[in-house]
Formats: structure tokens, sequence, C-alpha cells
């Protein structure tokens, strides 16, 4: 993901998907009140399914930086975490795996673990679909009888990162903050829908 850019203006034109994290991993948690409701293509997808919804950032003044505005980016998406893991009955204690890109970052996947509440660990090969078609060649090829004993041979874990309480408290305040200025901005997005 490295190699990923992203063409933001406030974050300095193109700038890399490891730069845009390194620049949040500098920012406090909350972005000292910067929100960024991360819906570029809508909000069509758990938990929030609002036609009219568009992105934007919200609470931001002259002492904001790049960092801030980075910061709130990265927590938008992880904070939308919450209810959207409420949607399918929470965590039930083991760790939830991190996949693919975004898994490539220590701070981002301690920031889910943080906002969550839940232990997370991701694969040390994060490409899911590449490993999962290379244990399934596994299996056919005969090399492993079973899809069961592919997966307990040819996959291997990162040490489980395990949550901060004080940032979860702190995370669940954020969200309820968050989701407030969501629906606050409801009507918004409805009037823009018609």
């Amino acid at each position: 993901m490295d190699s990923v850019q992203f063409r933001l203006p406030q974050l300095g034109g193109k700038t890399a998907y490891a730069d845009i994290l390194a620049m949040a991993a500098r920012a406090p948690r909350g972005a000292e009140g910067v929100k960024f409701l991360p819906f570029v293509d809508g909000a069509q997808r758990a938990p929030f399914f609002q036609a009219g919804a568009s992105a934007g950032f919200t609470g931001i003044s002259s002492r904001h930086t790049r960092e801030h505005l980075a910061r709130a980016v990265v927590e938008s998406i992880a904070l939308l975490y919450i209810p959207t893991l409420a949607l399918v009955g929470g965590a039930d204690g083991a760790p939830l795996t991190i996949v693919d890109g975004e898994a490539s970052s220590p701070f981002w996947n301690q920031l889910k673990a943080d906002v969550m509440g839940c232990p997370v660990r991701t694969t040390e090969v994060h490409d899911a679909a590449a490993m999962g078609a290379a244990v399934l060649a596994a299996v056919a090829a005969g090399v492993h009888d079973d899809l069961e004993s592919a997966v307990a041979a040819m996959i291997r874990w990162t040490p489980t990162l395990e949550p901060d309480p004080r940032a979860h408290a702190h995370y669940g305040e954020l969200w309820q903050d968050y989701a407030a200025t969501f629906e606050a901005l409801r009507p918004l997005y409805e009037a823009t829908a018609r």
C-alpha cells in the first residue's frame, strides 16, 4: 500500500498512504476536535445508509495542521467499526483479524483495537485473496488433506494487539459525538438526495 497515492489538497497534493498514517500518528487522539465524515462515495454501507451523504471535515480552526486532518480521516474510518461490529453481534473475546492493505500499519491496527475495545491481529501475509488461493491450491494439489490442516500449516499470525482501556473509553465518547454530528447533517444529506 505504500505506493498508493491520495489526491488530498489539504494533505499537500499527492500523499502516500504510509505518509498519511505517519502524520495521523503524530496528532493527538480525537484530532483536537476535527472530525471527518468519510463518505467520499456516499454512505451506501453499514452503519449508515444515507442517500446524498458526502465527505467533509468539521471542527477545523487555524490551529489545526495536516496531522490533525490525517488523524481525523483515519479515526473516522475506525469509528465506523463500532456500529458495524454491533450489527454482527459484537466481538466474542477472540481477536479480530485485519487483512489486506490496512493491516500493514501497526499504528492503525492498534487504533482499531482501541476503538473497538477488542484484540486485533493480522496475518503475516496481508494479501488475503492470494493467501486464500494458496491454501486452496495446496489442498487441491494434495499437499494438505483438508482446509483446516492447510490453514494451520500455512497461516502465520502477528502478535495480538490488546486495546488500551483508557483509549477505548475516549473513543466511545468520540463515537457519540461523531454519531451526533452525522445525525445533525442527515437533513442536509436528505435534501441533497432529492
